[in-house]
């Protein structure tokens, strides 16, 4: 099991696992399939576009999500290094979850890396 399969709290988009394809018509080019969990809801980025004024009480709420999922990832010595609108979803319910595949770039890097 890799570092991202054994992260897993409430304010964190869950990740299964993450596949490597060589391609067959094109030399030296790799595919690279990352399996997550589902988010019924938005992009914080989509959310702010669409919203023309914003409730403070909301804000604090996904505020308080977003640093708690952040707390979570630095108390296990993990760096979100991409945090962004993009990377942040809110679901249906209005909970605020961190998408890890930005995590999961940079260990993919790596992973490609030690393949050559």
């Amino acid at each position: 099991m890799n570092l991202l399969q054994k992260l897993e709290d409430t304010n964190i988009v869950l990740y299964y696992g993450v596949k490597f394809d060589q391609a067959i018509d094109e030399p030296g080019v790799i595919y690279v399939y990352l399996a997550e969990e589902f988010v019924r809801g938005t992009t914080l980025q989509s959310y702010l576009q669409d919203t023309v004024s914003l409730d403070l009480s909301l804000v604090r709420h996904c505020a308080k999500g977003i640093l708690q999922g952040l707390k979570y990832l630095h108390d296990n010595d993990v760096v979100h290094r991409f945090l962004r609108d993009t990377s942040v979803f809110l679901d249906t319910t209005g909970k605020s979850l961190i998408l890890k595949a930005c995590i999961g770039q940079d260990l993919i890097i790596v992973c490609l890396n030690r393949r050559d």
